[in-house]
């Protein structure tokens, strides 16, 4: 496993310096400023050579990159991706390699973001693969959806342990701003289900 840096991110910066990177609530970091924080090793990318990877091996580039760079959040974007270096036996129990690296991260007051993909199913509803979602103390669904001839891209928060929450379905873009959420939940029924309806 080596630490490389995505030349994404600099060529993102070069090109839109003030598109936002990173936007949580009231603070917002630029890709110039990502860029700077990547530079400085207070942002670091780790990346896997390997397609064999034991929990161990994970384990230890992860908490190595922490105490480098003293991280206080991990964000593994996705962990679909990360399943496919895994070795098979691994893979084969990706429930305990989610949470013994959770535990890890959590002993070290580490919090992580974690993003899952998933195939679209109208049929079910499904938050992650081998029911990973009773691991997480919060779950926050986005989705694609065909409404009224076009397509649209939904959010809502599935759960959040110990807290009360809204469960509106609505309506996100992303731009260059940031992430933007409609203020009111979209105004059909049966958007999950691939049948939309206007509310009556």
């Amino acid at each position: 496993m080596n630490y490389l840096i995505h030349d994404s991110i600099f060529d993102t910066a070069r090109r839109t310096p003030d598109a936002a990177a990173l936007d949580y609530g009231t603070q917002r970091r630029t890709y110039a400023e990502l860029a700077d924080l990547v530079r400085a090793g207070d942002v670091t990318v780790v990346e896997s050579r390997s397609l064999s990877l034991s929990v161990e091996e994970l384990l230890d580039e992860l908490v190595g990159a922490i105490e480098r760079t003293g991280a206080t959040r991990v964000v593994i974007d996705s962990l679909s991706e990360i399943a496919l270096y895994l070795a098979p036996e691994v893979r084969a129990d990706l429930r305990l390699a989610v949470f013994r690296t959770l535990s890890e991260l959590a002993k070290r007051g580490v919090s992580a973001l974690i993003a899952v993909g998933m195939d679209e199913d109208y049929t079910g509803l499904r938050f992650g693969p081998d029911e990973l979602s009773y691991l997480t103390d919060a779950v926050v669904a986005m989705r694609y959806v065909e409404c009224e001839g076009r397509l649209r891209k939904l959010i809502t928060v599935v759960k959040v342990r110990g807290c009360d929450h809204s469960t509106d379905l609505r309506e996100f873009r992303i731009t260059a701003a940031g992430l933007e959420i409609d203020e009111h939940p979209v105004p059909f029924d049966g958007v999950l289900t691939g049948r939309p309806r206007p509310r009556s």
